[in-house]
């Protein structure tokens, strides 16, 4: 039985499928349950694969940034663009966002700062749209006061421990910022939103992309595993007579800052 591994990464965050692929030795039934599984991986890669990049992107943008941050903008009675078809108000809601992200972008560029964002549609019970944003290179007030339209909510992924631990957007004991969870939040609210083909998070220029490694052959006796000290974000397989399917992710170990040894009163230099 061959089997096929395939990694993607971004920054200190990764993802890795392996999986069984067919042989022309395989019996019929072989054949089949390794199809089973083969389509399966493709599966989860179609539908995972937007959690998985936008996961990735998020992990290497944001991720170890004190001033990455969370953010929920609202409008007001006065300012909720009010209409019979709900993709008029989500379109014109749309171009004041688009206003506030050139608004942003020239404050930051005063500044002296790199503007980083990532944006998605979301929908509440009563039927008003809002935006869900991630934003790196300017601090919470700018962020508020920019937008003038409504609220807005806006918590450090670094500060705002309790609004993480609160939505459980950490990896368990390690309280590591878990970036499959908020592409996760952010994904589901977009879908019934999006257009056919069209992006679950639009990310700017300045965000890292991953990278996606052809997939290589391992033995058939391989086990997938996250590396010695890393912090695992999901991991998962699937076994049968003819076939398996694994799947992990997780965060790298950070740089550590060292600390400065305190000196004592009196000792030779």
């Amino acid at each position: 039985m061959g089997k096929r591994r395939r990694k993607i990464s971004c920054g200190r965050y990764a993802a890795e499928y392996c999986f069984s692929r067919g042989s022309r030795y395989d019996c019929p039934k072989a054949r089949a349950e390794k199809r089973h599984h083969t389509s399966q991986v493709q599966q989860a890669l179609n539908d995972k694969n937007a959690l998985i990049y936008n996961a990735a992107v998020i992990a290497g943008t944001f991720l170890d940034d004190p001033t990455s941050m969370f953010v929920t903008l609202t409008l007001d009675d006065d300012h909720y663009p009010y209409s019979d078809r709900p993709w008029e108000s989500l379109g014109k809601i749309l171009r004041l966002l688009d206003n506030y992200i050139a608004r942003l972008q020239r404050l930051a560029k005063r500044r002296g700062a790199e503007l980083a964002y990532g944006w998605s549609p979301g929908q509440g019970d009563f039927g008003r749209y809002h935006i869900h944003m991630l934003i790196r290179g300017l601090s919470r007030e700018d962020v508020c006061t920019v937008w003038g339209l409504g609220d807005v909510n806006a918590h450090y992924l670094y500060g705002d421990t309790t609004f993480l631990a609160d939505r459980d957007w950490t990896c368990g004991k390690k309280k590591e910022v878990n970036p499959e969870r908020i592409a996760h939040y952010m994904v589901n609210n977009a879908k019934p939103l999006r257009k056919v083909g069209g992006r679950l998070i639009h990310f700017s220029r300045s965000c890292v992309r991953p990278t996606v490694a052809e997939s290589t052959p391992v033995p058939d006796g391989f086990r997938l595993e996250p590396p010695e000290g890393s912090t695992t974000v999901d991991q998962h397989a699937e076994n049968t007579l003819y076939s398996s399917l694994a799947f992990v992710s997780y965060l790298l170990p950070g740089a550590k800052t060292r600390r400065r040894k305190r000196k004592l009163r009196g000792a030779a230099p």
